[in-house]
């Protein structure tokens, strides 16, 4: 079976599905989550609850959803490709991005962690006193292609923030180069802003902080989530505001993927930017 999470509705309808119950009993153990753990608490601990809907879907789930909604925003060249590439592949293989970034001086290599190289002139980027640098991060161990289960407040999600006028990785450039804002400047004027829909299997995908999920276990996560979803619709609007707790997904083993997977694109006019 698949799920939809492009809305409340969509949400609701496929844990309906999913768990053969009818939306009131689905409605009814959302709001026995709420006498549980917060009703009476000054605190929500959410993992409690989490582990709650978590087993409650172990229980009744009797079918198997073999693709999963995974989307992303993105703001791509024109002209470019529908595919969404690891970081790894999007920096050092050909392709209209790394392309672009050549037109700068900018070329990447692979030798164990990828490798910067500014008019041909290797950058060290260091570790920062407490925390690994952005860069470094990404560079040494972060390259799958990345994407969220949920669309129906992604917009209000801070990833969108950071990539609607270019890619996050932009952000970062400032301190070894400097042209950044030429880059930046002339990447927007030639590009559009997307939310791309795709449809991935199930085994194809990781969830975030949930690495060690089985196959299994990664469909009761999902509509787990879904559930905790449907929760803060009426219990705590903040965190669907913020697009708090939308589930991040990476394609497995640093991978990327094919525009076969692709099912819908969207383009965000500039109404969306304002």
């Amino acid at each position: 079976m698949q799920i939809k999470t492009t809305s409340y509705q969509d949400i609701l309808e496929s844990l309906c599905s999913a768990l053969e119950l009818s939306e009131q009993v689905i409605l009814d153990i959302i709001d026995s989550g709420y006498h549980m753990f917060q009703q009476d608490h000054q605190v929500l601990y959410i993992d409690e609850l989490y582990e709650c809907y978590f087993n409650i879907v172990k229980k009744n789930f009797k079918h198997s959803i073999e693709q999963v909604p995974f989307y992303s925003i993105s703001r791509r060249l024109n002209g470019s490709d529908n595919d969404g590439l690891s970081l790894l592949e999007l920096l050092t293989e050909n392709n209209s991005f790394s392309n672009y970034l050549k037109e700068y001086g900018l070329t990447f290599k692979y030798n164990q962690e990828i490798e910067m190289y500014v008019n041909n002139n290797k950058v060290n980027i260091p570790d920062k006193d407490n925390y690994k640098d952005y860069l470094k991060y990404r560079f040494t161990c972060d390259y799958s292609f990345k994407g969220y289960a949920f669309c129906d407040q992604l917009m209000n999600n801070d990833i969108f923030e950071k990539v609607k006028y270019g890619p996050e990785f932009f952000g970062h450039l400032y301190e070894y180069v400097d042209n950044d804002d030429e880059i930046m400047d002339n990447y927007y004027e030639h590009s559009k802003l997307y939310m791309f829909e795709y449809l991935v299997s199930i085994d194809e995908i990781y969830f975030e902080n949930y690495e060690e999920l089985s196959n299994e276990e990664k469909q009761y996560h999902i509509l787990a989530m879904m559930m905790l979803r449907l929760y803060f619709y009426k219990y705590d609007q903040y965190f669907i505001g913020v697009d708090e707790l939308n589930p991040l997904m990476g394609v497995v083993n640093n991978g990327s993927l094919s525009h076969k997977h692709l099912i819908n694109k969207t383009e965000l006019d500039e109404m969306t930017l304002s």
